[in-house]
């Protein structure tokens, strides 16, 4: 009889154990966490002749960065290493070629101009920067055209956006491998800068 209640009891304390871990495993699935990403430190595994190479977690060369055309996703690799403040993210425009993306409080229209491998960057004032003068914008331009043709030095950009901003010249002017177009702020719109590369 002593014998029954031992295991009366074990399987009472068996049939607890198992609700308690099965109870905890549903918790878990109804209330994940999120645990932070921990630096790991790889340790050398003793030789095994069994043990298969790790397939390689390189990114694809074919994989871009940013945006899905290589154009444009040059240009945003190429302005968020040199930018003050670089994008974080892009959005799709409406069609394949072009993207949006905000930068020091500008809005920037990035385009692979009519699939000529060239790019073509629109810079506009946000409700963020509507009332600054257009000599705010200096930073994101040189950043924009130091993206585009890393041979200009600071000192020719800069001459360059203040000889737009001081005259309010409106036509074209070619800077480096590029053209730059400055439209000041009219009735119709706010300070806008237009600058494409010149065909390769």
């Amino acid at each position: 009889m002593e014998h029954k209640k031992k295991n009366k009891y074990l399987i009472i304390g068996g049939v607890i154990a198992l609700l308690a871990v099965v109870g905890t495993f549903l918790n878990d699935d109804q209330n994940p966490t999120v645990q932070p990403a921990s630096p790991t430190v790889e340790q050398s595994a003793p030789a095994d002749d069994n043990i298969q190479p790790e397939e390689s977690t390189e990114a694809d060369p074919d994989e871009h960065a940013f945006a899905k055309d290589p154009v444009v996703d040059e240009f945003v690799v190429a302005y968020n290493a040199i930018a003050a403040h670089p994008f974080t993210e892009l959005e799709a425009g409406n069609i394949r070629t072009k993207y949006f993306g905000a930068s020091g409080g500008y809005w920037f229209e990035m385009l692979n101009a009519a699939d000529t491998e060239n790019i073509l960057v629109k810079i506009n004032t946000t409700s963020e920067t509507l009332e600054a003068d257009a000599s705010a914008m200096a930073t994101v331009f040189h950043d924009a055209v130091k993206a585009i043709d890393q041979s200009l030095s600071d000192e020719e950009i800069a001459a360059h956006f203040n000889s737009f901003i001081t005259l309010e010249y409106t036509g074209k002017q070619d800077l480096g491998k590029m053209e730059v177009e400055f439209h000041p702020t009219s009735a119709v719109n706010q300070n806008w800068f237009e600058i494409a590369a010149k065909p390769r």
